[in-house]
């Protein structure tokens, strides 16, 4: 059997962790722009470990949120907060590139990854105070 037909076969919590894996490449080109010192002394396991690290901490808190303020499945928070993480991601490499590239600003990643948290942080927290959804 192929991947895809096993995947399509499985549990919507296991089809919800592997879409995590969108996010892996972004973090991939967020590590090398931001964090080459890291990037260029660590193998590829240890990069691709952090990757995964850092996705996992991020999507499930925003998945909680999401999940507990508008109810539904997993595997339908879990699109919807990849979906919105993805394109936060896209939009703060794109503004701290440019801001390097253009006018010499660099940004530490520590910082990078405090900015990408943020949001998801405030919306976990703000999903604690809700009463939630009945199913």
């Amino acid at each position: 059997m192929s991947i895809i037909k096993e995947l399509t076969d499985s549990h919507d919590t296991i089809k919800g962790f592997a879409i995590y894996v969108v996010l892996l490449p972004f973090w991939y080109i967020a590590l090398l722009l931001f964090n080459n010192d890291f990037f260029v002394c660590q193998s590829v396991l240890t990069i691709a470990i952090t990757c995964l690290a850092i996705t996992i901490s991020s999507v499930f808190p925003l998945s909680i949120a999401i999940g507990r303020t508008q109810g539904g499945e997993f595997l339908r928070f879990t699109v919807i907060s990849i979906v919105i993480l993805t394109l936060w991601l896209c939009i703060l490499i794109f503004f701290f590139y440019s801001l390097d590239f253009l006018f010499g600003i660099q940004i530490y990643f520590y910082w990078f990854l405090v900015i990408y948290i943020i949001p998801g942080s405030i919306a976990f927290i703000c999903s604690l105070l809700v009463k939630p959804v009945p199913e």
